[in-house]
């Protein structure tokens, strides 16, 4: 029964995030003529959390994690651009450059020492906590010096609310995983299957507002 009812949490999780496809479309003509690379980002989100969950029958017998490692590759990226182009303007490029060769450096010793086909650990832990950081700081920087009078129609305030809240709540139950595994893997599984989705759900929904709130640049100018 507990198994059963993480299943439908992380199915629930995984077309939940379908929400992307209706609220992209209702801001399509916007997203096209303004922010393609935000649609760039919900296409490549989707890609890694339904293609993974559709290839899987097809290659039950084969390892499918080429797919979260290669969305893994752009998240932070991604991360970080949004929110530079909505709000951070502060960091300077010497420092986005410095990252990004330590990021793939990172991303490329994994690759030369397990392969595309394993889990990519360090990289995964080092963008969540960066993701963790720009977060924080783009929320207490709204919060010091808000571009809009109401905050919760702030694109950068709900995109960063959701990085915030997944990688806070997932980085930590990661770490904690192999310690519950070696008391009960049962449980173990249960619990990180459940609450791995439902911090999925918020993430989604967080991500979806922040497209309602984008809006035309022509109107801006």
């Amino acid at each position: 029964m507990e198994i059963d009812t993480s299943f439908v949490f992380v199915q629930t999780a995984v077309y939940s995030s379908l929400i992307l496809i209706f609220v992209s479309a209702i801001k399509f003509n916007t997203i096209r003529r303004d922010y393609f690379y935000f649609f760039f980002f919900v296409l490549t989100l989707l890609f890694a959390t339904i293609g993974e969950d559709l290839l899987r029958p097809k290659f039950i017998s084969k390892n499918n994690n080429f797919i979260y490692n290669l969305y893994a590759m752009m998240e932070l990226p991604f991360c970080v651009y949004i929110l530079h182009q909505f709000h951070i303007k502060k960091i300077s490029r010497t420092i986005y450059i410095l990252l990004t060769v330590i990021f793939y450096s990172i991303i490329f010793f994994e690759i030369y020492q397990s392969g595309i086909s394993k889990s990519f650990y360090l990289t995964n832990y080092i963008a969540s906590f960066l993701e963790i950081a720009i977060s924080i700081y783009t929320l207490f920087d709204l919060l010091e010096n808000p571009n809009e009078s109401l905050i919760y129609k702030s694109v950068p305030f709900w995109f960063s609310l959701g990085f915030l809240l997944y990688n806070a709540g997932t980085t930590f139950l990661f770490l904690l995983l192999d310690k519950l595994y070696s008391l009960d893997q049962t449980f173990a599984s249960v619990a990180f299957f459940t609450l791995n989705s439902i911090f999925s759900i918020l993430f989604y929904i967080f991500l979806a507002i922040s497209i309602l709130c984008l809006k035309p640049k022509t109107l801006s100018s």
